[in-house]
């Protein structure tokens, strides 16, 4: 398993996240915010929340990834042969 192939899925899916994230707020003018219906808010404000903390959860998940240590690798005579008395 390449730790950095997982680590660059997670930070290309947070990047899509805050792209969409972006685009849907751009388009939503002044007029359109204030005129829409208090539930109408609080399910936008809802989502967007839902939307940092997923941000903020990739963001962390990297950041774990990045953490790990390699793993050490061994000598190059170990694994070469077996013994196969019992």
């Amino acid at each position: 398993m390449d730790i950095s192939r997982i680590a660059n899925a997670v930070s290309q899916a947070s990047a899509a996240t805050g792209a969409a994230f972006n685009n849907a707020s751009s388009n939503a003018s002044a007029s359109d915010i204030s005129g829409a219906g208090g539930a109408a808010l609080a399910s936008d404000v809802k989502v967007m929340t839902l939307k940092k903390a997923i941000d903020l959860q990739a963001q962390s998940a990297v950041a774990l990834i990045q953490a790990i240590p390699q793993p050490s690798s061994n000598p190059p005579h170990l694994g070469n042969s077996i013994d196969v008395r019992a």
